[in-house]
């Protein structure tokens, strides 16, 4: 009996060991007894499959993306280029214009330029008109002065007519704003004065002083035109 119980115990342990070498992947603890490996793999293609079509996805997005882009710049360049050409054309306009004007401007100075030159010659060719019509009626003076002295002997009467006509002349000179300068008795002046020669006196008051008088100086308004040529004490 004992015998028979441990002939069974040995043939169920040999079908055990034969069915577990007949599926050696066989898990006893899985519901369904699926293979691990074989599951595995599978799992593992799909993760595979899956990653290559995000892959594709991937790809095919950035194209389309970088189309659409690639697009839009080449838009906003052309319109850039449009807007450039727009603004050189205008520049150039405004820049004819500028010459235009600038042309006219030069030609318009040059003009202006050329009368002030002739107004300014004809000042300076005419600076003394004013002058000599004050000076006429003296000239005519001096006409009737001559034409007397030769029609009469009367020295008084020539005597007198010169001295009328020098009051004459002075007031004429007086209003333009010549004057004489007086020197005799005054101190001598290197900025007033032109000494022509020093002589020696005797009278200590007259030393360094203007003695005599060559020749007579003048000042036209602040500014001396002539400068009166004198004899100094020493």
């Amino acid at each position: 009996m004992e015998l028979q119980n441990s002939l069974k115990v040995f043939e169920n342990m040999s079908k055990r060991n034969n069915k577990a070498k007949a599926t050696p992947n066989m898990d006893p603890h899985m519901p369904n007894g699926k293979n691990i490996d074989k599951e595995a793999a599978e799992q593992q293609n799909e993760k595979e499959i899956s990653i290559e079509q995000e892959a594709e996805q991937n790809e095919e997005i950035p194209v389309n993306k970088g189309k659409s882009k690639k697009g839009k710049s080449a838009d906003s360049a052309a319109n850039k280029l449009e807007m450039l050409q727009k603004e050189l054309e205008e520049t150039k306009i405004k820049l004819t214009e500028s010459e235009g004007y600038a042309l006219r401007l030069n030609a318009d100075f040059a003009n202006m330029r050329k009368r002030k030159e002739k107004e300014m010659s004809e000042l300076i060719k005419y600076s003394h008109e004013d002058l000599l019509k004050q000076l006429l009626p003296v000239l005519d003076s001096f006409d009737r002065a001559m034409e007397a002295m030769d029609k009469s002997d009367n020295l008084a009467a020539i005597k007198e007519g010169i001295h009328s006509l020098s009051r004459q002349l002075n007031n004429i000179l007086t209003k333009i704003g010549l004057e004489s300068i007086e020197s005799i008795g005054e101190s001598f002046s290197s900025e007033i004065h032109e000494a022509i020669t020093a002589v020696p006196v005797e009278d200590e008051e007259q030393k360094g002083k203007v003695i005599d008088e060559i020749e007579k100086g003048y000042r036209l308004k602040e500014k001396i035109i002539r400068f009166p040529k004198v004899i100094v004490g020493e």
